[in-house]
């Protein structure tokens, strides 16, 4: 009879954790969602004898060095406050600023390499590129008050003068058109944080309930005429049981920068697997036991034929909301430059 109870107690309490967990992980109380869009192919390329180049922005970031002048300027203010002469000693210049020799994450700010990649393709002399860096000392209070800046003097200069077409890489023979291959990568990140248990589960799936793809509407545009519209994407998903450096393995780093909906306080940046494999469901670790929940897709290549000049090449598309959230709509721009040789006495 007392094994009948206990048996029955036990199943009871079966149950019980049953609908506690159960029920943490079927009533979500918070969601968010986020899209990651990288378009590939942005780029400075050049046509020489019917020779496609492509402009190597870090090889020609080793042509020059980045050192401090040993100059110092140091002002003060308000003048009335601060003494000719009474300045404290300079602080201890900052580091050169490595930004001022190459910036790849922006396209618009004006470097040593930016400056010099038309003198990298003609051949000649490198042009300096002098900056400036500012530390401030405050001394005295209230009325004596007074702000000494300092301003350090630093220049990026060139190691040698280049041949012709140094830091320029072969890309393809051509008709005298360059030709640009722009693909993307896309992926979407899903999180539930559970009302029952506070933890977080994670998926990247990119698949609808009838298999087909989350993405679409991808389009492609160029200085603001439509190139292409219904391009295709294929869903990449981790082979079953699949682990990084095996066939089939999918693996990327994510970073929200599409587009967002939901809580996104939620979401996470880093690598996707690790994302999955350290969250509080263990269904989902490497992308779960078919793989769908680690995917990206890879939109199919386009080739844009450009001649010389400056283009913003802009991929617009959609990806269906998950886990009831609404649908996302992103835009990403990338910029292609295309130069013709002789253009050294251009500077840029």
């Amino acid at each position: 009879m007392k094994s009948k109870k206990l048996l029955l107690l036990l199943a009871v309490a079966a149950l019980v954790l049953v609908g506690y967990y159960g029920l943490a992980f079927t009533a979500p109380g918070s969601t968010g969602q986020g899209i990651m869009v990288n378009l590939k192919g942005s780029g400075t390329f050049t046509i020489v004898d019917n020779k496609q180049y492509r402009f190597d922005d870090l090889a020609a970031a080793a042509y020059f060095t980045n050192t401090y002048d040993g100059v110092v300027e140091v002002s003060g203010s308000p003048s009335n406050r601060c003494p000719s002469g009474s300045a404290p000693a300079a602080p201890t210049p900052p580091v050169p600023d490595p930004l001022q020799v190459l910036n790849l994450s922006n396209e618009d700010i004006n470097t040593a390499v930016k400056q010099n990649k038309c003198k990298f393709l003609d051949g000649g002399a490198l042009d300096p590129f002098p900056y400036t860096q500012t530390l401030t000392n405050t001394t005295g209070l209230g009325s004596t008050k007074c702000t000494w800046t300092y301003t350090y003097h630093y220049t990026v200069a060139p190691t040698q003068t280049v041949a012709p077409l140094t830091a320029w890489e072969l890309v393809r023979e051509t008709n005298g058109i360059a030709e640009v291959d722009v693909y993307a990568e896309i992926a979407g990140e899903s999180v539930v944080l559970w009302k029952a248990l506070p933890k977080k589960k994670f998926s990247f799936s990119l698949r609808n309930s009838d298999g087909s793809s989350r993405v679409t509407d991808l389009a492609l545009t160029v200085n603001g005429t439509v190139v292409a519209s219904a391009i295709p994407s294929t869903v990449l998903e981790n082979a079953p049981g699949a682990m990084p450096g095996d066939e089939g393995a999918v693996d990327f780093f994510y970073t929200t920068n599409a587009g967002s909906n939901g809580n996104t306080s939620l979401l996470a940046n880093g690598d996707a697997r690790t994302i999955l494999n350290t969250d509080a469901f263990a269904g989902n670790n490497n992308g779960g036991s078919d793989g769908k929940a680690l995917a990206w897709a890879i939109m199919d290549t386009q080739t844009l034929e450009l001649g010389p000049g400056d283009y913003n090449v802009v991929l617009t598309g959609k990806v269906k909301g998950n886990n009831a959230l609404a649908d996302i709509s992103f835009s990403v721009t990338r910029t292609v430059h295309i130069v013709a040789p002789g253009c050294g006495g251009q500077g840029n």
